[in-house]
């Protein structure tokens, strides 16, 4: 599978949680959108591991989560390292001037 798109099914943190080891064993996966599902910086936590074993990862959706800056931190890492990354949508996640920057 390359592609895996669960937008607006209302997950929460909870959900993220339950997502983390299937999403850790998509390591080829390309294309993920988890756009509003209020994943919370507690969800960002979650995917924070798997984002970093996706190493083809081109297009990721986190928009309208709710992530703010504390979610944000917890991707810096695994996005920072990702070479290939064409669409990155974090919009409507409040992350404030000091993340945006």
């Amino acid at each position: 599978m390359s592609q895996f798109d669960l937008c607006s099914n209302k997950h929460s943190a909870e959900g993220a949680a339950k997502l983390e080891n299937p999403l850790s064993e998509m390591k080829s996966l390309s294309y993920l959108n988890l756009c509003g599902n209020k994943l919370g910086a507690e969800g960002a936590a979650k995917l924070e591991n798997p984002l970093s074993e996706m190493t083809r990862m081109s297009h990721l959706d986190l928009s309208n989560n709710n992530l703010g800056a504390e979610g944000a931190a917890h991707l810096q890492k695994p996005l920072s390292a990702r070479k290939r990354m064409s669409h990155l949508a974090l919009c409507g996640n409040d992350l404030g001037a000091d993340v945006a920057a």
